[in-house]
């Protein structure tokens, strides 16, 4: 019930084969069909995609071995940044590019590798993946 109200599935009622079931299910609202008979037809909608996928990613689900694969993570992490510059990109053109100019010139001022590397190798140490 919640996701439908906040609009990533629809309730429908079944289809009547007659016009007496078609009465029939005219008298329930949707909800109290289901209670009813346990059943409903839902249609899911676009939106359901992306709040699934999040839901995914911050819930623990029987495969553990996805929060300590290094690629897995890094495949969610790029999904992720490749969402939030598709809605940039819907939201504003312009901040898009600015965004994209802006990460890409921060990355080419970087001037000591050695150093990023050596903070790194610190945070991957003290998170316990090294």
């Amino acid at each position: 019930m919640k996701l439908e109200k906040d609009g990533f599935i629809e309730l429908h009622l079944p289809d009547g084969r007659t016009d007496e079931e078609e009465a029939t299910l005219s008298g329930y609202t949707t909800s109290e069909f289901m209670i009813e008979n346990k059943i409903i037809w839902i249609k899911i909608l676009p939106s359901f995609y992306s709040k699934y996928f999040f839901l995914n990613l911050i819930s623990f689900s029987d495969n553990k071995w996805n929060y300590v694969n290094p690629f897995w993570i890094l495949w969610n992490f790029f999904k992720i940044i490749f969402l939030f510059f598709k809605w940039l990109w819907v939201k504003s053109k312009i901040v898009t590019v600015i965004v994209g100019l802006l990460s890409l010139l921060g990355g080419l001022l970087v001037y000591d590798w050695s150093l990023a590397w050596k903070n790194l190798k610190v945070l991957l140490i003290n998170l316990g993946i090294l």
